[in-house]
């Protein structure tokens, strides 16, 4: 407020109170606004050119994530080497699954009893299959006791109770006298975890109110429970004293709820050695063998069974009196008695019967992952083991003949080699064998049972198993059944079966590219799994490229039309429509994208080198409504589908890059945009140590020059000449000189020109260098970054004229106040003077 004055208060930017008009009536603070702001202009002018080049940002980010978007849509049809061919949409398989039976009954759905999984790397073919049995874990019971919840020492059923050490699949338990079952079972579940899991799932099964077990379970198929009562002979025996094993010496079940199984299954007549059975005979399975023709009574006859996984083997005999005994006893005898063979009889669809060996597997082998080391060199040189003295526990639960043994075998990795681990195993006396193995130049560590034992491998300190990755090996042997004494395999004609086996009822090793999942058996129905070639998958593909191509030059039509595209307001604030117009950024994505169409395949040996052909053309822009649309491109699906039924091989050909030679030494591992289609003589050459040193490229024999590449180990990267960008892994010998062929198709050049111009790389991105221009990246200042200091400049000269206007407008209101003031006393002192007179 001013008293006595006119004028008015102003508070400026920086906090400053100033009065004016005060002595001339004139807002001067108004006045300097207005001053201020005409000379602002120029920054005004400025704001909105940084205001422009943001729409066009917008703009030209939203174009390139159009052209992201080819470049993924064409990624999967340009044939990129990927592992296993997963990123290659022509190699992409599906499988169908049938179920017939041939007795006429009903057979289960084919998706009851199996299913499948079906990856790029699979193979187009038919494998007939048949489940004869699923595998199943292990499974143990121990004795009863009437409260689950009391301590062990005191509770009713199982008698004496004093604790102490047992160890399960290789890993040590301790249990206290006073623990409860439930104490037990959580300590053995303890054990089922980390990198040592025993695979073993411990429950209390409440029978009655007075009655509940403890059972053991292996959780995954095939697999059995290894028990070792007491290792260290302390005389405390819990897994005896829990009625799991007979006793602590020979550590023989007790209670087996259900024996560890393999899966077995037949497919296209192959046999693995695991299985046999004999000839089918028309007798009742109850009926002495005696009574087959051809069989000889013999109360002396001996079945011999050799069991053999690839590193120790195992004979074992059962003496069968043909006189007496029927198949079914000698099947189940052979389960009873048999250590690691099981046995049934198989009725026929004809009603007859016949036996069934299997051998199944026991876990009796362990090994290591195959290790870039020679066996003799200190374990602590690879990358995953670590320095130190480290303790693993090692058992073998040997045969039904053998108990079960469990040594601590100490590794200094700074000394021992995989050579010294295996020598300390040997004279632990496990009763094992271990041994080295080269694989591929490099080392494997086993470790296999004498007895045909499981045999767990764990650790007490560090963690050499997991940085070792040894594991049980998951193949089952193979089996031969003969005869000791008599001749009852032979005459009963005992051979391996067209049968397979497998530890699991997962099968990822049998068909490449493919996991059966084995879900239940059911003889005499046979399953027709076909897998073939996912022409729904290169249908989608191809939609979704055409869909993408689209995107991108409805786009480019819009901002040349200036019109909205779905979702864009052309009067809102910072609309992009139009945005773009006229700019060369513009232009050149368009006329690569055109292209792209036009050049369609070169060098190609398919029928196919334009879109057209399969039926992708251009709409015809006298019939779209839509001018956005002229110029894009539309399906005719039923020209499509006949392509992909008819000439997949050449539609592959007119959208991937592909190359061709007269050599079977060597195989592409990448390409790049500048690899051209061409026909070139290659001629690569290994040194004296079997490196290559020498890489030369020509039109014909005669004319192969030197040209530069990068090498590592058996793979080389041209760097110039025609074939530059080209991967190749050579697995020839000292010298090879070939042909080879390179062609380009629609989605290798597709995704190499939208790479190029949607690329976010500054580096290289056509797009991205110009958003760049605009906006600044790293060491490169943006023309707004250089516009906004020009405004900032503007601003700091107008802020300091401001100052000097004020202190210029101050003055004159002061000098004004001055004069206001000596006319005030003027007219008072003559005012005075009249009154006076």
């Amino acid at each position: 407020m001013v008293d006595g004055l006119g004028g008015s208060v102003r508070v400026d930017s920086n906090g400053r109170t100033t009065v004016t008009g005060a002595g001339s009536d004139i807002d001067y603070g108004a006045t300097i606004d207005k001053i201020i702001e005409a000379k602002r202009k120029p920054a005004v002018r400025i704001e909105n050119r940084i205001a422009e080049n943001q729409v066009k940002v917008d703009a030209l980010s939203d174009l390139q994530n159009r052209l992201n978007a080819l470049e993924q849509a064409a990624d999967k049809l340009r044939g990129n080497p990927t592992f296993d061919n997963a990123g290659d949409v022509f190699e992409s398989k599906e499988g169908f699954l049938s179920a017939i039976r041939a007795d006429g009954t009903q057979p289960s759905t084919a998706t009851s009893i199996m299913t499948a999984n079906v990856t790029n790397a699979a193979q187009p073919g038919t494998q007939t299959l048949e489940i004869l049995r699923t595998a199943q874990g292990q499974q143990l019971a121990g004795g009863t006791v009437s409260d689950a919840n009391a301590a062990l020492n005191t509770a009713s059923g199982l008698g004496t109770f004093s604790g102490g050490d047992f160890v399960i699949n290789g890993r040590t338990v301790t249990v206290n006298a006073d623990d409860s079952l439930l104490d037990v079972r959580d300590k053995i579940n303890a054990a089922n975890t980390g990198d040592n899991a025993t695979g073993v799932n411990a429950q209390v099964v409440s029978i009655s109110d007075t009655e509940k077990i403890l059972t053991l379970t292996a959780e995954n198929g095939g697999e059995t429970i290894a028990l070792d009562d007491d290792p260290a002979s302390s005389g405390n025996t819990p897994l005896t004293q829990l009625g799991l094993v007979t006793d602590a010496a020979s550590d023989e079940i007790a209670n087996e709820l259900r024996a560890a199984k393999s899966s077995i299954f037949r497919i296209n007549g192959l046999s693995d050695g695991s299985v046999s059975e004999s000839d089918a005979f028309t007798v009742g399975a109850g009926d002495p063998l005696s009574s087959i023709t051809g069989v000889t009574g013999d109360a002396g006859a001996q079945l011999e069974f050799t069991i053999d996984n690839g590193l120790t083997s195992q004979t074992r005999t059962l003496s069968v009196d043909t006189t007496t005994e029927s198949l079914s006893d000698v099947a189940q005898r052979v389960t009873d008695e048999v250590f690691g063979v099981s046995a049934r009889v198989v009725t026929t669809d004809s009603g007859d019967q016949r036996l069934e060996f299997n051998v199944e597997n026991t876990g009796a082998v362990q090994r290591s992952q195959a290790q870039d080391i020679s066996s003799t060199a200190a374990i602590d040189g690879l990358s995953d083991v670590e320095s130190g003295t480290f303790d693993l526990q090692i058992s073998n639960q040997g045969d039904d003949t053998s108990g079960a043994t469990t040594a601590t075998i100490n590794i200094d990795t700074t000394t021992d080699s995989l050579d010294d681990i295996a020598t300390k195993i040997n004279g632990a006396g496990l009763n094992v064998t271990a041994s080295t193995v080269t694989v591929d130049g490099n080392t494997r560590l086993q470790i296999a049972s004498n007895d045909g034992g499981k045999v767990s491998v764990g650790d007490i300190s560090g963690n050499l198993t997991q940085a070792l990755g040894i594991e049980a090996n998951g193949d089952v042997p193979s089996l031969a059944v003969g005869d000791a004494a008599g001749n009852l395999a032979s005459e009963m004609n005992v051979q391996q079966a067209d049968a397979i086996s497998r530890k699991s009822n997962t099968v990822d090793d049998l068909i490449q590219g493919v996991t059966l999942n084995l879900i239940k058996a059911e003889r005499g129905t046979e399953l027709e799994f076909d897998v073939e070639r996912d022409q729904d998958s290169v249908n989608t593909a191809v939609a979704e490229f055409v869909s993408a191509y689209n995107s991108v030059k409805q786009f480019i039509n819009a901002q040349r039309l200036e019109v909205p595209l779905e979702g864009q307001d052309a009067n809102s604030e910072n609309s992009v429509v139009g945005a773009l117009r006229g700019e060369r950024v513009l232009r050149e994505v368009e006329q690569k994208l055109s292209s792209i169409i036009a050049t369609g395949s070169t060098n190609s040996t398919g029928d196919f080198s334009v879109l057209a052909q399969i039926g992708v053309e251009f709409v015809t822009n006298s019939e779209v409504s839509d001018p956005t649309l002229e110029d894009t491109l539309k399906i005719d699906q039923d020209k499509l589908n006949d392509a992909l039924l008819n000439d997949f091989d050449d539609m592959e050909k007119l959208f991937q890059f592909n190359l061709n030679s007269n050599s079977s030494n060597i195989q592409m591992t990448g390409f790049t945009g500048q690899t051209a289609a061409t026909d070139q003589v290659l001629e690569i050459t290994r040194d004296g140590s079997g490196n290559i040193d020498s890489v030369k490229v020509g039109d014909t024999a005669g004319s192969v020059a030197d040209v530069t590449f990068e090498a590592n180990g058996d793979r080389i990267t041209i760097t110039d000449g025609p074939l530059s960008g080209l991967s190749l892994l050579y697995s020839g010998g000292a010298s090879e000189t070939m042909q080879v062929s390179t062609s380009t198709g629609i989605g290798s050049n597709a995704f190499f020109t939208s790479d190029d111009l949607g690329n976010r790389d500054y580096n290289d991105g056509l797009i991205q260098s110009e958003i760049d221009r605009i906006t600044g990246r790293q060491s490169l200042e943006g023309e707004n970054v250089r516009l906004q200091e020009e405004i900032d400049r503007i601003d700091r000269s107008l802020e300091r004229e401001r100052e000097t206007l004020l202190r210029q407008f101050t003055a004159m209101e002061e000098a004004l106040i001055e004069l206001e003031s000596m006319r005030d006393r003027l007219t008072q002192f003559t005012d005075s003077l009249s009154g006076g007179n």
